[in-house]
């Protein structure tokens, strides 16, 4: 996803070790070349720095595919980067996961609404891009009962979800409420 090879001329320096070295410093990548092996890092979507006379680039994706040519602290960060990205690939794409999740008496989750809560749940941040229909809604709202330190949520939706959202929170939230804000005519769910 995102990290074809690319085919790469390498040149060698006299010592007839390759010329073109990758390092990381801080969340940047530089990549030092010779001139002949200026087009590997520009076509690769590094950007030139004139001033310090460098190739680098912030993206660990662009970075990666020189692998071949980074130092040993760099090419450690990114196979381990690579690894967890490709984890989270395949956690983000479950159809199941064996979870526990607080849930109102009589209904439960469908197996990849607890896979998609169960991956919300242990990453940063998380976006539910589920088709129409397959309760990334109720994804949400199982976040929020499974996470006890969220105290306030705030909605922001188009005015024909309104009632939808206030029917499946009051359906599928657990130890929370919802109160009309004094300011405006949106509900407030609160614990």
């Amino acid at each position: 996803m995102g990290f074809e090879s690319h085919r790469q001329i390498v040149t060698l320096n006299e010592k007839g070790d390759k010329a073109m070295k990758l390092h990381i410093n801080g969340k940047t990548f530089t990549a030092e070349s010779t001139y002949a092996e200026k087009d590997i890092p520009k076509n690769t979507g590094f950007r030139w720095n004139p001033e310090k006379k460098i190739w680098w680039t912030d993206q660990k994706d662009k970075a990666y595919k020189l692998l071949n040519y980074a130092d040993d602290e760099c090419k450690t960060f990114l196979e381990e980067w690579k690894s967890s990205t490709d984890k989270k690939i395949e956690t983000s794409s479950a159809s199941s996961a064996n979870i526990t999740l607080p849930v109102p008496e009589g209904i439960d989750y469908m197996p990849f609404q607890k896979a998609g809560i169960k991956f919300a749940i242990e990453s940063k941040n998380t976006l539910f891009g589920d088709e129409m229909g397959l309760g990334k809604t109720i994804q949400a709202i199982g976040v929020i009962n499974a996470d006890e330190t969220i105290k306030k949520i705030l909605v922001i939706s188009p005015a024909s979800l309104k009632i939808n959202w206030k029917r499946e929170i009051e359906k599928w939230s657990v130890g929370y409420s919802l109160s009309d804000s004094p300011m405006t005519n949106f509900p407030i769910l609160t614990s």
